[in-house]
């Protein structure tokens, strides 16, 4: 307290020892006489060329504008914002030479001419960079702001500008020291006030440029997002606390003399990095909806993924920008300190890893994408396209394969880079992965010869198989066991250690056997020609004829016993279609055989039953 007062008591003498000095009265008169007209001049013409009708239909963005076009017509209607800004600028550099003042008073025209000039440029940018967030936050949200929290930008921006321009050595000499550190003082707590109220009365409308609709309810968002809602609803808590440490320092007289620029460029790096974060994950979510509308492919599939992992990447440029930037303003230079120990270690270790992540998410993007469109049954043109049940079965099991291969590679990389001796736990690993191996030998036989079977294509999912004790369709294969399917609906896992042969009968072909037995007085040669024909007349049937790959083969006379003449032969059909058209055979056969007149055998006994004596 009593360092203020003391200052007081000299800018007061310093005032007073000013306005007693004939020169200084004189050459101050000039100098507000001059400085003033030509703060008129520029400004006054900045006013009238921003009235032009073609300057102010320039500056109004359509509420039609989207995505590229929207920040192609924001950059156009921006450049025609700063035209009478840039008129005024011009104005003022060439005033002071123009009306004769000397360096110093040039110097200081425009150090008291720039706060007004700075915060008109402030409401601009502002005014400006709004509209990239009115296609998610809507027009009348952004028009609102852009019309009630203008002024305020531009008045925060001017105090805080006039605040530094008072730290100018040549400003501060002229008018004394003290009177400088008491006027700045005096225009730092007018900033702070300011700064209060509009949070206080703004601090709903930033929350919802902030978040919006799901965001704002807090339903299903994930950590930046999290992040972002978090520092929405409290972003005033914030600024009033960093106001109030300055108050405080300032009174003090701790803080350092870029207090009130460091609080407000920090607080707008935050909250710019944080809009521009959200708004490039909002474009990411946009373009990955849109290429998801189309039909699927395996490079869409891909360029969608890597759009999300872009967005992720730009979205931590942005903090590390945010964080370089602002220690910057705090008088830290994390740069040049990250160039040197500890720093180039931690930049190495922490690059080392990105890498490692970045690197491993590409690459699992790539497999999985690819297996998945692999696994599509329609091509790009909607065709369904063949593919083999050893596709269906290895692909699934090569994308498990891979997401643990990549996993635990990327832990090891991560943790040779924090520093971490990972040889130790490699030879740990393997030792652990011996005393499994010897522990639990079935299980490696039951994978190994599992990796064989599935290899060789011996089995896939489909399948109909039998194992000897089990027969039936697989369901499913993993790495160790195989699920069958039964004709009863019973599901059995078996090992794949426990099956020593596999009867297929998906693959290549089936076979129906057809064994017809006719009686001894019938005319064999007839009963040979009829199969033929009724063979024949099955491959003509459209219902049939897809599903035979060759005509039936009439083997000839197999057997002769006691009960007749048993003749043989075979029909080669699709895999798993020999019963239908074995059974669709059969039946003609024996039509075919009645209107024909030749006999079926009888048996003369039957095994079992003793013969009754006759009367």
């Amino acid at each position: 307290g009593g360092s203020i007062i003391e200052r007081f008591r000299l800018a007061g003498q310093q005032v007073h020892a000013r306005i007693s000095d004939p020169g200084f009265r004189d050459g101050l008169e000039y100098f507000l006489i001059r400085s003033i007209a030509g703060w008129a001049l520029g400004f006054g013409i900045l006013f009238l060329v921003a009235k032009l009708p073609a300057v102010q239909r320039r500056t109004v963005a359509t509420q039609r504008s989207r995505g590229g076009k929207l920040v192609r017509e924001i950059l156009t209607r921006a450049l025609f914002g700063i035209l009478p800004l840039a008129v005024a600028a011009a104005i003022l550099l060439i005033w002071p030479v123009a009306s004769g003042m000397s360096a110093r008073g040039r110097l200081i025209f425009l150090l008291l001419a720039s706060p007004l000039w700075w915060g008109m440029f402030a409401r601009q940018i502002f005014h400006h960079f709004l509209m990239l967030a009115a296609p998610a936050r809507g027009w009348r949200l952004v028009g609102y702001a852009q019309k009630r929290m203008g002024v305020w930008i531009s008045w925060l921006v001017g105090l805080a500008v006039f605040s530094a321009v008072l730290r100018d050595p040549n400003l501060r000499s002229t008018i004394g020291l003290a009177t400088a550190d008491i006027v700045s003082l005096l225009f730092d707590l007018l900033y702070n006030l300011a700064a209060l109220m509009f949070v206080l009365r703004h601090k709903a409308t930033i929350r919802a440029l902030l978040i919006r609709g799901r965001l704002a309810k807090g339903i299903g968002v994930g950590q930046v997002e999290a992040a972002l809602v978090g520092l929405a609803r409290r972003w005033h808590l914030i600024a009033i606390a960093f106001l109030a440490f300055n108050v405080i320092a300032r009174l003090l007289g701790t803080r350092s003399q870029s207090f009130i620029l460091q609080v407000s460029f920090s607080l707008a790096l935050v909250i710019v990095g944080t809009m521009l974060a959200a708004w490039l994950r909002k474009r990411a979510r946009i373009a990955e909806e849109h290429m998801q509308q189309r039909r699927i492919t395996t490079r869409g599939a891909v360029a969608a993924r890597v759009i999300g992992l872009v967005a992720v990447i730009g979205q931590v440029v942005l903090a590390v920008l945010v964080v370089v930037i602002t220690f910057r303003l705090w008088g830290f230079d994390l740069l040049a300190w990250l160039q040197r120990e500890p720093g180039r270690t931690i930049v190495s270790s922490l690059s080392g890893i990105g890498f490692a992540l970045i690197t491993a998410w590409l690459a699992w993007i790539f497999i999985d994408s690819w297996i998945a469109g692999a696994l599509v049954p329609t091509d790009h043109q909607g065709r369904p396209r063949p593919m083999s049940n050893r596709v269906k079965t290895l692909l699934p099991l090569l994308r498990n394969f891979v997401f643990v291969t990549l996993s635990v590679l990327t832990v090891i990389v991560v943790l040779a880079n924090l520093g971490l001796n990972v040889a130790p736990l490699l030879a740990g690993a393997g030792v652990v992965g011996l005393a499994i191996g010897f522990g639990s030998q079935q299980l490696v036989q039951d994978v190994i010869t599992g990796l064989f079977i599935l290899l060789e294509d011996t089995i896939s999912i489909g399948d109909v198989i039998d194992t000897g004790d089990r027969a039936g369709t697989v369901e499913a294969l993993t790495i160790r066991t195989v699920r069958i399917r039964d004709g009863e609906g019973a599901l059995h896992s078996i090992p794949f250690s426990s099956i020593k042969a596999v009867k297929n009968r998906s693959r290549d072909f089936g076979v129906y056997t057809v064994t017809v037995m006719i009686d001894h007085h019938a005319d064999t040669q007839k009963a040979i020609d009829t199969m033929r024909e009724v063979g024949n007349s099955l491959l003509k049937d459209p219902a049939y004829a897809p599903l035979i790959l060759l005509p039936l083969d009439v083997w000839g006379v197999d057997e002769v016993n006691p009960d007749g003449i048993v003749l043989k032969g075979g029909i080669r059909t699709r895999p798993l279609q020999q019963w239908a058209v074995g059974r669709e055979l059969n039946r003609r056969l024996l039509a075919r055989f009645d209107e024909v007149g030749i006999d079926l055998a009888h048996r003369q006994y039957q095994p079992g039953l003793q013969a009754v004596p006759a009367a």
